[in-house]
């Protein structure tokens, strides 16, 4: 295919330039989210007259200006290199031309917890599941000595961890043994 110029031009809106930084921030490791730069900011995208996060100017090249928030834990520094190079190439292959400038504002960082906590139980449960925590059920969990002496008398890995008190570690050993009876 031959690379012939046809003559012409395009133009790209700040706001198209804007809408394809904005999926490449998002897309990046590390970044929970957008973040207003002022209060003026606030107002505008509560208005719906501006997006968040995001300020580019076109006049003389491409500048973009980032406004993020991170996750908590993660490297910043890592997180905002990962930016640069994901809006970088963005931009290159979305419009062919190269970014000039681009600074990228940490606006906080974001807690996030990595599992929903528990549904909450009725204190009935509680108490039932609690056992010896609660002091009245001492004898439903045999203390750490008298399950070591149990499964001293034991030579089968599954029935010690069964002694133990131990049932998931049980049915695992004991798996694993018929499976290798299984191979010989």
């Amino acid at each position: 295919m031959s690379q012939r110029r046809i003559p012409g031009s395009a133009r790209v809106t700040r706001r198209a330039v804007s809408e394809i930084v904005r999926a490449a921030v998002l897309e990046s490791y590390g970044v929970t989210g957008l973040a207003d730069a002022d209060l003026g900011g606030r107002l505008r995208r509560w208005l719906g007259l501006g997006s968040s996060g995001v300020r580019v100017d076109v006049r003389d090249g491409i500048a973009v200006e980032l406004f993020l928030t991170v996750a908590y834990g993660v490297p910043v520094a890592e997180v905002v290199r990962q930016v640069e190079s994901a809006v970088r190439y963005a931009l290159r292959r979305a419009l062919g031309r190269e970014l000039d400038a681009l600074v990228v504002h940490v606006g906080g960082l974001d807690y996030r917890p990595s599992a929903p906590p528990p549904p909450a139980q009725p204190a009935a449960a509680q108490r039932a599941d609690a056992g010896p925590l609660l002091g009245d059920d001492a004898a439903a969990v045999p203390a750490a000595e008298d399950r070591e002496t149990e499964a001293a008398g034991s030579t089968e890995p599954a029935e010690t961890a069964a002694a133990a008190g131990y049932p998931a570690a049980a049915a695992l050993l004991a798996s694993d043994a018929s499976v290798a009876e299984g191979m010989q």
